[in-house]
């Protein structure tokens, strides 16, 4: 029975990584963030366990893979990588996270579930050590992320630091992420969404990018 299976390849693979790209541009996803894991191999056919040193893909939603590598593990890491898509190495002096912010690109990003915690924190440290924040601390972000609405147009429950109030389906925010550099500039994108058993849904259109505010 198995003599008729076909093992997957190159071909299937790039199907995969192009339909998970459409997802992600009908949801304006700019790029997504694997470890090794599953997922990683479901697209790229490398399996890469998860350790102390970070070895990361960035699937953007358009151009080529990038793959952020350890230096330490560049060589065997270029025999698990498929020849397609750019590797970008980091040493222990620097750091995997300014290099993989680099290849994000400012994008509104997705990252898969398996992806540890430690990712995620040390590419919010990225922005600190930038010199933004930390906190509400400018420069950087001063205000809230979002605010009730109800009734009236502002009503808690807040989108803040250190609530602990449980979100429930049929509540309604406003999601204003926004940048201050005071004496240069400052900009705030605002949208409206309410909770659904599924997660958040928009009320209105989110912007593409900064110099697009309006779709």
């Amino acid at each position: 029975m198995t003599g008729v299976i076909q093992p997957i390849g190159d071909g299937e693979r790039r199907a995969r990584v192009e339909k998970a790209r459409q997802l992600m541009r009908e949801n304006k996803i700019g790029a997504l963030v694997l470890e090794g894991g599953s997922s990683m191999f479901y697209f790229t056919g490398t399996r890469w366990p998860q350790g102390d040193r970070t070895l990361a893909l960035v699937m953007p939603a358009e151009g080529d893979l990038v793959w952020i590598v350890p230096e330490a593990d560049a060589e065997r890491a270029r025999g698990a990588i498929p020849p397609s898509g750019e590797i970008r190495t980091w040493t222990e002096a620097e750091g995997p996270y300014k290099r993989l912010a680099q290849a994000l690109k400012g994008s509104r990003i997705g990252i898969e579930e398996r992806v540890r915690f430690a990712v995620y924190d040390g590419l919010r440290k990225v922005i600190t050590d930038a010199g933004f924040g930390p906190g509400y601390k400018v420069p950087g972000l001063p205000h809230r992320t979002g605010h009730g609405i109800g009734l009236d147009g502002h009503e808690w429950t807040n989108l803040v630091r250190r609530n602990k109030t449980m979100l429930q389906p049929g509540m309604c925010f406003s999601d204003e992420p926004t940048i201050a550099i005071y004496g240069e500039f400052g900009v705030r994108l605002e949208d409206c969404m309410h909770i659904t058993e599924e997660g958040a849904r928009m009320f209105t259109r989110q912007s593409p990018a900064i110099d697009q505010p309006f779709g």
